[in-house]
């Protein structure tokens, strides 16, 4: 529902089903479960139409963190939520260093 909601312009309702479902998810599933990662970046993609841009970036983050943690690098979900990092960080930092931010982004939550 929420991403309907997302795509017909409804951002706050969006927002509000992803969070449940969010909530929901963490309660039944374990952190790494690549359903969370999903309602992660379907939050961030919520961000980025609420022109929340930061938010988005760090909604992305957790999502491709999970994916990596449970699938591994080269999974094909891992490398989409990967490339769809570096387009947050770039957008929010057009001239910023990806590999420096992400090194310290990947130390930090380990």
């Amino acid at each position: 529902i929420g991403r309907i909601l997302n795509v017909i312009g409804k951002t706050n309702e969006a927002l509000e089903h992803h969070k449940i479902a969010l909530e929901i998810q963490e309660k039944n599933l374990p952190m790494d479960h690549p359903d969370i990662a999903d309602t992660f970046c379907y939050i961030s993609d919520v961000y980025v139409e609420l022109k929340k841009q930061e938010l988005a970036l760090q909604y992305v983050l957790k999502g491709y963190i999970s994916c990596l943690k449970k699938l591994g690098d080269s999974h094909p979900e891992t490398k989409e939520k990967f490339e769809t990092l570096q387009t947050r960080f770039k957008q929010l930092h057009p001239n910023g260093d990806f590999e420096s931010w992400y090194s310290k982004e990947l130390t930090r939550t380990e």
